[in-house]
């Protein structure tokens, strides 16, 4: 399993040498499941993980909805801090966990934030008036040119972009990568962020510049919902790119066992070596196999990268 810490420091290493202007940009696709997104047509997030870290293991075991999705990935912190549970933002913890834009203004004020999103409630309750400038636009479309001009216009140092047409998709017609509309959506929004690169790369002092950009998303989905604990809901993909970052693709590891045998051999309980160190399973009628049915036990060791890896990335970088 790889070391999840080894590489931030490492990232971390290498961004602490670069005497370029930081940078930072936030994509957020809203509702995009990592296996439908290997499978679409997407050569400018392509480009991006080809210059990057990515992976399409990452977790939100959290809560698989949108306010308390983008709760985490904007304030670094899940449900039981931050407090947010559904849409309606009710009896948030934001005072005492909020946004990374209130840290970055807190640290720099005379950096410039800012933050433009398709679904208002990220900018109405997790933003709010924390960023220098917020804009929410009725459409995907506006995100991108709206996200041009103020790139081009303004010398911004951080800024985030919310895309909601691929659940829009999900909703409406499946989130899965065998439903071509949701499909076709994941690739209409890569057809958004290439004009967005383009025209970070077209600024006048881009030489000089040190560009992280991050790209993921809240949750996934299941039939045309989502709210669950199923994989299909709860895996998400991570993507950080930049010409300082070490290419790096982060995944799961699987070891299978051929042909299957009997580990335990004569023994009745698996020993461990610690103190305390087992593993106590309630009495349940479905794990009742009976006395001489083969049965597999799947142990997963630990997480590789969740949401909150987002604010992680950007709080260290910057400050």
């Amino acid at each position: 399993m790889k070391n999840t810490f080894f590489l931030l420091f490492y990232f971390f290493s290498l961004c602490a040498y670069s005497q370029l202007d930081k940078k930072v940009l936030i994509i957020g696709i809203d509702g995009c499941r990592p296996d439908a997104l290997n499978i679409a047509s997407t050569p400018s997030i392509d480009l991006l993980i080809g210059n990057g870290v990515f992976s399409s293991d990452a977790l939100n075991d959290d809560i698989t909805i949108s306010g308390p999705g983008w709760s985490a990935i904007i304030c670094g912190v899940w449900s039981d801090k931050h407090l947010v549970t559904n849409n309606n933002f009710d009896g948030n913890n934001y005072e005492e966990y909020p946004s990374i834009f209130q840290y970055i203004e807190s640290f720099n004020s005379d950096l410039n934030t800012a933050s433009i999103c398709h679904w208002a409630p990220i900018n109405d309750y997790i933003v709010d008036d924390t960023a220098d400038f917020t804009l929410n636009v009725s459409n995907d479309s506006a995100v991108s040119s709206e996200a041009i001009d103020y790139i081009t216009e303004n010398d911004v140092d951080v800024l985030f972009l919310h895309f909601d047409d691929v659940d829009y998709a999900g909703h409406a017609y499946g989130f899965s990568p065998e439903v071509d509309e949701y499909i076709d959506a994941i690739e209409g929004v890569d057809l958004l962020i290439g004009p967005i690169m383009t025209s970070i790369e077209n600024r006048p002092n881009y030489d000089n510049e040190d560009w992280l950009i991050i790209v993921s998303t809240d949750h996934g989905g299941k039939n045309i919902s989502h709210g669950g604990s199923s994989l299909e809901e709860e895996n998400v993909f991570f993507i950080a790119s930049g010409n300082s970052v070490e290419t790096e693709v982060i995944e799961k590891e699987i070891i299978i066992v051929a042909p299957p045998f009997n580990c335990l051999a004569e023994n009745l309980e698996l020993q461990f070596d610690g103190d305390n160190d087992y593993v106590s399973i309630e009495q349940n009628p479905l794990f009742d196999f009976g006395e001489n049915r083969d049965f597999t036990i799947h142990l997963i060791k630990n997480k590789l990268i969740n949401l909150i890896f987002v604010h992680i990335f950007v709080q260290n970088y910057l400050l």
